[in-house]
């Protein structure tokens, strides 16, 4: 019995492992213990709920069926102190198999997707970039890029 949940303990362990991209694990390593650096990963449950108590009805529009989400919010302080540009990271996506989907730019902040067909459904890659800080989402399961665009565009305007 103890060998079977061993067993089991393990192949999560793996599994979870593989389902990082090397991408988002390089540039965890790198900013890991940065000041105020925050990286977060939830599950579908999480992802969900959270989106449900922003009040925003069209999440599921945007989000379609996400798995699972990892983030790393780096202050734009800590890339100049570790000599790193967004545009050098990525250039990593890019050997990683990530494929630019669409990036935009709209009043002081520049969002990118990427993806990334996979054997457990498609990664996608977000970027947002602004004065203050770099948001990498790490997105699991299915998206709908262009319609994140849209909104992106329609919110900024909205905050003016």
């Amino acid at each position: 019995m103890k060998s079977k949940l061993l067993s089991l303990l393990l192949l999560t362990i793996s599994l979870s492992a593989a389902a990082q991209s090397d991408s988002f694990i390089t540039l965890k390593n790198k900013f890991q213990g940065g000041d105020n650096v925050v990286s977060v990963k939830a599950g579908s449950f999480l992802v969900k709920t959270v989106l449900l108590l922003t009040d925003d009805g069209d999440w599921e529009d945007d989000f379609g069926k996400v798995k699972s989400v990892r983030l790393i919010n780096i202050p734009q302080a800590e890339f100049k102190r570790k000599n790193v540009t967004t545009k050098g990271f990525k250039k990593i996506l890019a050997k990683d198999k990530f494929e630019e989907l669409v990036s935009t730019y709209n009043e002081g902040e520049r969002l990118t997707i990427f993806q990334r067909d996979g054997k457990n459904g498609d990664l996608y890659f977000m970027i947002i970039e602004n004065g203050h800080d770099v948001t990498a989402l790490e997105i699991r399961g299915e998206l709908y890029p262009e319609k994140i665009v849209e909104d992106h565009s329609k919110r900024k305007s909205k905050t003016t």
